[in-house]
C-alpha cells in the first residue's frame, strides 16, 4: 500500500520540490482521525440510545388452561450490559484518537547527525547539534497549541519553561544521569510543520552507551510509526547497528525501517576515495540486511528506492536556517553556498522526507486507526445482528399477542352468550323442579307426618294420672304438645332429607345445563357452590287440633242412638228445620246434619234394592216368622249381655282409647290441610337457595367476563407497545439504522484508507496485534473487538 500510493507521487517529485506547504500525506492522518472521531461519535451516541432503549423489555401474555394470565419478559440484562460496555470503549477510543499523532523514532551511534537531522526536518533548530554536544536521554519533541510557551518536562514530571536553546542542551545532555530517562520537550507547532500536523520525533541516545536494546524497543519502538536508522557515511554498517536491527525485527510486527546515511557532504573531501564504489558499498550491506537477513523488505528494487538514503542532514539544515533562503553555487563549502553535489544532495533528503510523508501517515493510520476502525465497524454490524435478532424476537411475541388477543375475544363472545343463556334456562330449569318436588314433597310428608301423628298420640302414656273425664282440657294440651313435637319432627326430617337430595339433583342439572351453554374450556370454571344446604322447613301445624270436642260418653254399640239416632235427626231436622229459620247460625247446623243423615238413609236404600241386600231381607224375614218368639227371646238376651259387657269393659283406659281415636281422626283432618302449606314453603326456600347459588355463579361469569375485557385491553396495549407508532419495533429498526449507517461508514472508512492493493511490498498490519510468522499473515478482524 505503501509503495502504491508512493509511486505516483514520485514520478513527479521534482529536485525544486520541498515542504514548505503541508504535505498532503500528514494532512491524511488529521482527516482520518477527524473521520473516525465522528463514526465514534455517532457510534457511541447510538449505543448510549440503544442502552436505554433496551431498558424498554417486551412483554407478552400467554394464558393457561383455566384462562389465568402468565406474564412474560424478554429478559435484556446481558444486552445492556454489554453495550454499556460498548459505550465505555467506544468513549475511550475517541479519547485514544484525540490523542494520537505520528511517531517517528531516530536511532545511531553518537554523533551520527540525528539530532542535526531532526532540527532539518523540523525547519528550525531545536534540538542542540554540532561538535560537543551529545543527547545523553530519550528525547519526546511534541508540539503544543498555538499561544503557550515552550517548556521541558522531565521524566520525574517537573516542568521548566525555555528561554533559549543552552536550556535544552543542558536538559539534554547531564553525564550523571541515566541514558534510559525521558526528557520532553515541548515546542509550539506554529514554528514547525512537523509538529503542527500531529507529529512525535524522539531522539535517542547513541546505540553505543548502553546495549539495553530490549528496553529500548519495548519502550520506544514497538509503538512506532517508523524508525530511521542513522549511520555515519565515513563507515559501514557495523556490529552495533545490526545488532540493534535484530532486535527490532524480533520484538516488532512488521516495523517500517530506513536506513540513512548522514553526512554524505564529508566524500566532496576525499579526493582518493571512490564515492560510487562507497555508495555501492553502504547500499549492498543495507539492501542485504533489510531484505535478505531481516526480511524487512520485499526485494532490492524497493529497498533501494525506498527505504535506503545517502544525504547530508547539516547541508539541508542550514539550507533551511538560511536567512535569504536562496543557495549560491561555488566550490567552497561555506554554509551558504551549496555545489551541484550539495544539490543533489538535498534532492535525496527531500525525496527522504517525502518517504517519510508518505510511510509515516500511512502506517501511522495502520497503527492507530485501523484496529479501532475494524471495531467499529463490526461494533456496528454486531449491534444490527443484536437488533435483528431482537426485531425476530418482537414478531414471535406480537404474533403470541394476537394469537392471546384473538382466544380472549373470541371466549368472551362466547361466554357472554352463555351468560344469557343460562339466565334464561337456569329459571326454568328452577320453575319445573320446584313444582314437582312441591307435589312429591307434600304426599311423603303427609304420610309420615300421619303416621308420627298417629303413633305419637297412641303411644302416649299417662303417667301422671292427668286424664280427666270432667275435665280433658290438662289431658289434651300434654297429648297434642307430645303429638306437635313428634310430627315437627318427622317432618323437620323428612324435608331436610328430601330437600337436600332435590338441592343436589337441581344442582347437577343445573351444573349440566350450564356446561351445555359455556364454552368447552371454562365448563368446568364455573359450577353452583359445593357449600352444604342447610335446609329451612317453616312449620305451620300450629292449628292442628284447634277446635277438637272429644265425646267419650258410654254408648252401646246396638244401641238407639248409634242405629236410629241419624235417621231419626235426619226427620227431626226436616221437620223442624222451619222453627230454626229465625236463628241463622243453628240452621246451618242442623241443614248440615240433615244432609248427612239423608246421605246415609239413601246408602241404605240402595243397598235393599241391590240383590245381596233382598236376600238378606227375605232371610231375615223368614227366621223372624218362623221362630219369632225365639229370636226375640234370645235377641233380648243376647243385647242385655252384650250390653253389660261393653258397660263394664268401658273402662278409663277404653276412655282413653276412644278419646286418642277421636284426637287422631280429628289431628289428622287438620294434618292433610296444613302439611301442603309446609311444603310449598319449603320447595320456596329451596328455590331461594338456588336462585343465590345461581346468581353467584352468574356474577363469577360475569366477573370473568370483566376480565376478559380487561385483559384485552392490557393485549392490546402491549401490542401497541410493539406495533405502534412509538413500539419497539419501529424503534428496534430504526436503531439498526442507525448502526447500518454507521457501519457503512465504518466500512467506507476501512475500505479508503486501509485496503490493500496488490503491490510488491508487504501489507501493513496494525500494530497492536500480536507478531505472528511471516508465512502466516493475520488475518484482517484479528484484532476487531466484537459488541
Amino acid at each position: 500500500l505503501i509503495e502504491h500510493k508512493m509511486e505516483s507521487r514520485l514520478g513527479h517529485l521534482t529536485p525544486a520540490e520541498s515542504f514548505d506547504d503541508a504535505p498532503a500525506p500528514l494532512e491524511r492522518f488529521q482527516v482520518a482521525r477527524v473521520e473516525l472521531k465522528q463514526i465514534y461519535t455517532g457510534l457511541k451516541d447510538a449505543l448510549q440510545d440503544a442502552a436505554v432503549f433496551f431498558l424498554r423489555r417486551p412483554t407478552w401474555i400467554e394464558y393457561t388452561a383455566g384462562g389465568s394470565p402468565v406474564l412474560h419478559e424478554q429478559p435484556l440484562d446481558e444486552e445492556v450490559a454489554v453495550v454499556k460496555d460498548a459505550v465505555r470503549r467506544a468513549s475511550a477510543v475517541i479519547d485514544t484518537v484525540s490523542r494520537e499523532a505520528m511517531k517517528a523514532v531516530f536511532f545511531g551511534r553518537t554523533s551520527t547527525g540525528k539530532s542535526t537531522l531532526i532540527n532539518a526536518m523540523l525547519r528550525n533548530k531545536i534540538l542542540p547539534s554540532g561538535v560537543g554536544h551529545t543527547t545523553n536521554c530519550f528525547c519526546r519533541v511534541v508540539g503544543v497549541d498555538e499561544g503557550q510557551p515552550a517548556y521541558i518536562e522531565a521524566t520525574d514530571g517537573s516542568r521548566s519553561d525555555v528561554a533559549n536553546l543552552r536550556e535544552v542542551a543542558h536538559a539534554l545532555f547531564n553525564a550523571e544521569e541515566d541514558e534510559s530517562r525521558t526528557t520532553t520537550v515541548y515546542w509550539p507547532r506554529e514554528k514547525c510543520t512537523l509538529l503542527k500536523d500531529y507529529v512525535e520525533i524522539v531522539d535517542t541516545p547513541g546505540l553505543d552507551l548502553s546495549e539495553e536494546y530490549d528496553y529500548w524497543v519495548d519502550e520506544h519502538c514497538k509503538d512506532a510509526d517508523i524508525l530511521i536508522l542513522l549511520v555515519n557515511s565515513e563507515s559501514a554498517l557495523n556490529r552495533t547497528e545490526r545488532r540493534f536491527l535484530e532486535q527490532v525485527h524480533a520484538r516488532v510486527a512488521d516495523p517500517t525501517v530506513f536506513v540513512c546515511f548522514n553526512r554524505w557532504d564529508c566524500m566532496d573531501d576525499a579526493d582518493d576515495t571512490p564515492i560510487d564504489g562507497v555508495r555501492e558499498q553502504h547500499l549492498k550491506s543495507a539492501i542485504s540486511l533489510l531484505v535478505d537477513k531481516l526480511e524487512m523488505v520485499d526485494d532490492e528494487s524497493t529497498a533501494l528506492r525506498s527505504h535506503v538514503f545517502l544525504l547530508s542532514a547539516k547541508e539541508a539544515l542550514l539550507r533551511r536556517t538560511a536567512k535569504d533562503g536562496t543557495a549560491r553555487r561555488t566550490s567552497s563549502t561555506d554554509s551558504t553556498e551549496f555545489t551541484d553535489e550539495a544539490e543533489v544532495r538535498y534532492e535525496e533528503f527531500c525525496r527522504f522526507e517525502e518517504r517519510f510523508a508518505e510511510c509515516l501517515s500511512v502506517n501511522a493510520m495502520a497503527h492507530r486507526f485501523e484496529t479501532h476502525a475494524i471495531g467499529a465497524e463490526k461494533t456496528a454490524s454486531d449491534a444490527c445482528k443484536v437488533l435483528e435478532k431482537y426485531g425476530r424476537s418482537l414478531l414471535r411475541y406480537k404474533g403470541k399477542l394476537e394469537l392471546a388477543l384473538q382466544t380472549q375475544r373470541r371466549e368472551l363472545e362466547e361466554l357472554q352468550a352463555g351468560i344469557a343463556k343460562v339466565e334464561d334456562s337456569c329459571d326454568v330449569i328452577a320453575s319445573a323442579h320446584l313444582a314437582g318436588l312441591k307435589l312429591t314433597l307434600a304426599e311423603d310428608v303427609t304420610v309420615v307426618a300421619g303416621d308420627a301423628l298417629h303413633n305419637a298420640i297412641r303411644n302416649y302414656r299417662d303417667v301422671d294420672s292427668v286424664f280427666s273425664e270432667a275435665d280433658l282440657g290438662p289431658y289434651t294440651d300434654r297429648i297434642v304438645a307430645q303429638a306437635v313435637a313428634v310430627v315437627q319432627s318427622k317432618i323437620r326430617d323428612t324435608c331436610a332429607a328430601e330437600l337436600d337430595a332435590s338441592h343436589k339433583v337441581a344442582k347437577r342439572l343445573l351444573d349440566t345445563e350450564i356446561a351445555t351453554l359455556l364454552p368447552a374450556s371454562r365448563r368446568s370454571d364455573w359450577r353452583l357452590s359445593d357449600a352444604g344446604y342447610t335446609p329451612h322447613v317453616p312449620m305451620h301445624i300450629d292449628g292442628l287440633v284447634g277446635s277438637f270436642k272429644p265425646d267419650i260418653a258410654f254408648r252401646f254399640s246396638l244401641g238407639f242412638s248409634n242405629i236410629i239416632t241419624p235417621r231419626v235427626s235426619a226427620i227431626i231436622t226436616r221437620n223442624f228445620a222451619a222453627l230454626l229459620v229465625g236463628r241463622p247460625a243453628v240452621a246451618a247446623v242442623a241443614a248440615t246434619c240433615s244432609s248427612e243423615a239423608n246421605d246415609l238413609f239413601d246408602d241404605f236404600l240402595d243397598f235393599t234394592q241391590t240383590p245381596q241386600g233382598m236376600w238378606v231381607g227375605a232371610a231375615l224375614i223368614g227366621v223372624f216368622t218362623q221362630y219369632r218368639i225365639r229370636v226375640v227371646a234370645y235377641s233380648t238376651v243376647l243385647l242385655v249381655a252384650l250390653y253389660t259387657y261393653e258397660r263394664s269393659s268401658y273402662t278409663k283406659e277404653a276412655k282413653i282409647v276412644r278419646f286418642k281415636k277421636q284426637l287422631i281422626e280429628h289431628a289428622q283432618g287438620n294434618l292433610e290441610q296444613l302439611v301442603p302449606h309446609t311444603a310449598f314453603y319449603a320447595a320456596e326456600d329451596l328455590g331461594k337457595q338456588l336462585g343465590v347459588q345461581t346468581e353467584h355463579t352468574l356474577v363469577k361469569m360475569r366477573s370473568t367476563a370483566d376480565q376478559f375485557v380487561t385483559h384485552i385491553a392490557d393485549c392490546e396495549d402491549r401490542l401497541d407497545d410493539i406495533v405502534g407508532a412509538n413500539g419497539l419495533q419501529s424503534g428496534a429498526e430504526s436503531l439498526r439504522q442507525r448502526f447500518l449507517g454507521h457501519h457503512r461508514k465504518a466500512r467506507s472508512f476501512v475500505d479508503g484508507t486501509f485496503t490493500p492493493v496488490s503491490t510488491p511490498s508487504k501489507p501493513r498490519t496494525p500494530r497492536s496485534q500480536h507478531r505472528t510468522p511471516r508465512s502466516q499473515p493475520p488475518p484482517r478482524y484479528a484484532s476487531a473487538t466484537p459488541l
